[in-house]
């Protein structure tokens, strides 16, 4: 009668949480260790992480890995509760590209964001102190935190990743950013397979070009900070923009207009502003491009 109330106890436990759970979790209901470790030997559950479990007959899923790494930073807590009281980890970087389908990064090492330093001795977890904004952040259907797509371009350029990486994110992020506003659903989350799991609650937060600028000019002024003129940059190094010519505005200041090389992109460029250069040589500034001159 116990085995049965134990597993009862952990089903409805996993039912909760996509089919995982901790270790930790199940002794808040009173199911032990050894319990669980009878569970494990007579193939009722299965063991994901260390202290990580998945009911049995629940399927395998892209994302089950990096789902259960993220549940191992904090044992004790439900997921629900982690949502609600956010602690500051959240999946990032090469990961949440990944998580999200956009550019060609592999989900593991699971790469997470924590707002103190986190220590760990598994090889597939990777844990950068990096404090982030909680506007910068999704939730998965699974409720589990990432970066947005802003946020992910920043942090991907933070730690000098592959201009060409970052020239097919961006590329992307524009791509569904176009199918999304002109969807006849709003909300429709089947643009891409992987999409279907986010939680948006509007468009802007696919591609936040504005945030993006934003984020770059808060670092800027951050000790140990990108250099100004770092957000214009990236999108020189990574091709999608070019100086297109040189002029004075009515401050005398040098002004260069940058356009997108690729016809492909004029029509997609043209729905933001492009980036221009001032006379200090450091600073960026938005500005609309008219592409009928051209």
């Amino acid at each position: 009668m116990k085995s049965k109330s134990n597993l009862q106890t952990i089903s409805e436990l996993a039912a909760s949480q996509s089919g995982l759970f901790t270790s930790a979790q199940a002794q808040r209901f009173g199911v032990s260790r050894n319990v669980l470790s009878y569970m494990v030997a007579t193939g009722k559950i299965e063991r994901l992480e260390h202290g990580v479990y998945k009911a049995a007959g629940v399927p395998n899923t892209a994302f089950q890995g990096i789902l259960a790494a993220w549940m191992s930073t904090d044992p004790k807590s439900m997921i629900y509760e982690r949502r609600y009281n956010w602690d500051g980890i959240v999946v990032g970087g090469r990961s949440a590209a990944a998580v999200m389908d956009i550019g060609d990064f592999f989900l593991s090492p699971y790469h997470f964001f924590t707002p103190e330093r986190y220590n760990t001795r598994r090889d597939n977890m990777i844990f950068i102190k990096r404090q982030i904004a909680p506007a910068d952040i999704f939730y998965t259907n699974e409720g589990m935190p990432v970066t947005s797509i802003a946020r992910t371009i920043f942090d991907l350029r933070k730690d000098n990743e592959d201009p060409s990486m970052l020239s097919a994110i961006i590329l992307q992020s524009l791509e569904l950013q176009r199918a999304y506003i002109t969807s006849e659903t709003p909300n429709r989350m089947s643009l891409q397979s992987d999409f279907r799991n986010m939680n948006h609650s509007d468009a802007k937060q696919l591609f936040d070009y504005y945030r993006l600028k934003e984020l770059f000019d808060e670092d800027s002024t951050s000790r140990g900070g990108m250099p100004e003129g770092a957000f214009g940059k990236m999108f020189i190094d990574a091709g999608l923009l070019v100086i297109q010519q040189e002029s004075c505005n009515d401050d005398n200041d040098l002004v260069f207009e940058i356009a997108s090389p690729r016809e492909s992109l004029r029509q997609r460029f043209n729905e933001y502003p492009i980036v221009v250069r001032t006379s200090n040589a450091d600073t960026l500034v938005k500005k609309p491009y008219n592409y009928s001159k051209g």
